[in-house]
Order: C-alpha cells, then structure tokens, then sequence
C-alpha cells in the first residue's frame, strides 16, 4: 500500500477559496476515489507567509492513485479549478509499513502532524520497530485517532515518515521525536541523520473529544466504516481510530448478525430507518440505544447513522452540521 503526502503553498488572498473548494469539492471525489482507504487536509502557514497545504492519503496501488488523481502528481487533477492559486512543493510516495487504516479523519481544533527524514545507517529497522510500537500505543489509547508509517528508498539512502492526526495545537509529545535536528538516543547511535517537524491545522472538523449527545457513522456500500464522532466511539466503548474498516456487522448483536444483509437492502432501498437498535460493545456486551439512518447521505455511495443513549431526540442534519460533514452536495466528478 502507499502513503502520500501532497503539499502546496498559496498566497492568503486565495485561502478561502482553496478551503471552499477543498471542503465542497475533494472531500467528495477523494473519499469516492477507487483504491483510497483514508484521507486528512490540513492548512498550515510558512515562514515566508504563505499558506502551506498539506493532503495525506493511503492508497492500494499506483494505478488507482494515476487513475484518481491524474498522470502528473505534483498537479491532481482534484485541484483543476483553483490550479492558479496552488504553487507545488512535493508530492512525496511512501511504501505503507505500519497499520493500514481507514477513513476520513476531520477534526474540530485538530492537528495533522508529519515528520519525516533521512535514517541513519543500522537506524531504520530500530525506527519501524518503536514507530509500530508507538502506532499501536496511540491508537488504542486515543493519542491520535489516526497514524501512518512510511518508509521510501532512494538508491541507497532510506527515509521515513510518522503522520499523526489528533487534537490539541501542540506537537504531541507521545509521538517520540523532536521537531528539529537529528534523532539521537543518549548513548546510542542516531536514528535520523536529518528530520523535519511540521503541523497543518485540520481544515474540517468534528466535536472535540468528550462526552456528546449523539455520535455519527458514516459507512460505504460494503457496510465498513469510512467515518466515525469520538461520540460514536463512546457509544461502542471503541477508540475512534479502531472503528474504521469495522463493519455495521461487527457493531450489530450477534443475534441480529443473520438479518443484517436483507434489512441493508431495505434501508437503501427505501432510504430511511430508525427506531431501537441493539449494539455491541468493545468488551462483548449488548446495550440498545436509539438511531436515525438515512442512505447516499452526505453524498452518493454513503451511508449516515446517527446514534443516541436511549429516549434521545435525533436530528440527521443537525447531526451532520454538528460532525463537520458539510461537504453535502453532488460531487463534480473530474
């Protein structure tokens, strides 16, 4: 699998339209894209002023990637209608070598975190190693609700990079790393002859971690989990970063597992249900909690539920406004 990470800068005379058509427009045709499996766009600002952009992704294939995106990959076609307004700076590809996951990760006051650089000789199998252990750590933990490892060879010169996305403005200390200069263990061999730090904030968001009064899942035609509120993860006892890729199946009563295929297949034919559902939780139990579901919603090809402590009152678009899914209209397929 591939990682990539697309940056670019723009004047701040074009800020707002590039968020615009990020926010209406490649939200919907990335998260559509065949091959994809997770997204996260981040707006950060250089020290000459400008804006910098920064669009991570993890993809299957090459091919996929060419076909979404287009031929050259310093220009994504994504980005044809505000072309003038980017400058590229990398479109960096990376082999996938910590834990695959999926979806799309905005996040209310959240933070995309990228370092990356070159390893020093013997220093990469030791840098995969704690960098896995790390992954694992922050996502069963909820550090980060997403993280990504990749690593990249250049003739003989090996480099790495550590995406993390979670909240809070400052670099998250649980990441490992410093923000500058090489990596250097007290007494031991460097692992970095070079490194680079830098945090884009997130451009879309949902409610900040803690309590709320419904959470929201977004799932595919498959039935697997492409979005998910720290509220939902609540609900389910499940860290955030751990619910995308599950299924509806693997969150529904292993008693109800057998009806699900049919019941689907009502619901995105009739394009509506509610009312009780039974859930099962992270450590095995069963609770019922109210839900709302509406099909090809935000967009096409999606699917929202909306879930609630039993007797709450569930509105679908407020729920939606509420976890940042405004990118609600029909995608301008390029």
């Amino acid at each position: 699998m591939i990682l990539r990470i697309y940056r670019a800068t723009l004047q701040p005379t074009d800020r707002e339209q590039v968020i615009a058509h990020i926010r209406d427009h490649v939200y919907l045709v990335a998260t559509r894209a065949a091959g994809m499996n997770s997204f996260q766009c981040g707006l950060g600002v250089g020290d000459d002023g400008r804006f910098e952009l920064a669009l991570v992704s993890t993809w299957a294939d090459f091919g996929l990637l060419h076909a979404a995106i287009g031929e050259d990959l310093r220009r994504p076609t994504w980005f044809r209608e505000v072309e003038t307004c980017l400058t590229p700076v990398a479109a960096d590809h990376y082999e996938l070598v910590g834990e695959a996951l999926r979806g799309v990760v905005p996040l209310e006051g959240g933070v995309v975190h990228i370092g990356q650089g070159v390893l020093a000789p013997l220093g990469g199998e030791r840098f995969f190693d704690e960098a896995r252990a790390w992954q694992r750590d922050q996502l069963d933990g909820g550090t980060f609700v997403a993280t990504h490892i990749g690593r990249r060879m250049d003739g003989s010169i090996e480099e790495a990079v550590y995406v993390g996305v979670g909240h809070g403005q400052a670099p998250t200390p649980e990441l490992g790393v410093p923000r500058s200069a090489p990596i250097e263990r007290e007494g031991g061999r460097p692992l970095f002859t070079s490194w680079e730090f830098v945090a884009f904030d997130a451009l879309s968001r949902v409610p900040a971690r803690g309590s709320e009064a419904v959470g929201v899942l977004l799932a595919n035609d498959d039935r697997e989990f492409a979005f998910a509120t720290p509220g939902a993860a609540q609900l389910l006892g499940v860290p955030i970063s751990r619910l995308g890729g599950m299924r509806v199946d693997d969150i529904t009563a292993p008693d109800q597992r057998t009806s699900i295929p049919e019941l689907w297949a009502a619901f995105i034919a009739e394009g509506s249900l509610a009312g009780p559902y039974r859930l099962q939780t992270r450590d095995g139990s069963v609770r019922s909690v109210a839900f709302s579901a509406r099909a090809n919603t935000p967009w096409p090809g999606y699917h929202v539920t909306v879930l609630g402590e039993p007797g709450t009152t569930i509105d679908v678009d407020d729920a939606l406004s509420g976890a940042g899914l405004i990118a609600r209209y029909e995608a301008r397929l390029v």
